[in-house]
């Protein structure tokens, strides 16, 4: 198993036998989230990478992740909303996850007092899909849309 190197920039500090390193961890981390909102400041100023061309097919390859077929399916971004969004690639030197697992932890004192203690359990999943209420009438469900399954 691939783990990245444990540095005084992402070592786990507080509760560190929580930490993990291993790259399998962290991706499959990232990957549960569909969208991931990075801010970048260099020198003081924010950094965008991408060109427009480079940034259109970087939607497409996203698009394409999340839902196979839809790029086809769907209008392409106009000039606006291409300006009102940001792609950013970042390579992964150095990682860290903090994990938790099974039941609280809590300090003997706390089972005394009279307060719920335990864990919620959250499951993301795709619904049925619900159509624009706008939506013309004779515009079908795509297979995109239909079909879809998380990729995992």
């Amino acid at each position: 198993m691939s783990e990245f190197p444990i540095i005084d920039l992402n070592r786990v500090r507080r509760v560190p036998k929580r930490g993990q390193y291993d790259k399998d961890t962290i991706y499959r981390i990232l990957d549960e989230g569909l969208v991931c909102h990075v801010g970048l400041v260099e020198d003081g100023q924010p950094v965008v990478i991408p060109m427009k061309q480079e940034k259109r097919v970087a939607l497409e390859v996203l698009t394409e992740h999340i839902l196979p077929g839809r790029w086809q399916d769907a209008r392409r971004p106009n000039r606006q909303e291409l300006d009102a969004t940001a792609v950013v690639s970042v390579a992964i030197e150095s990682a860290s996850a903090k994990v938790r697992t099974g039941p609280p932890a809590d300090d003997e004192d706390d089972y005394q007092l009279p307060v719920w203690a335990g864990v919620l359990p959250i499951q993301q999943q795709a619904l049925t899909p619900v159509n624009d209420p706008r939506l013309r009438k004779d515009i079908p469900l795509p297979s995109s849309v239909s079909n879809y399954r998380r990729a995992r």
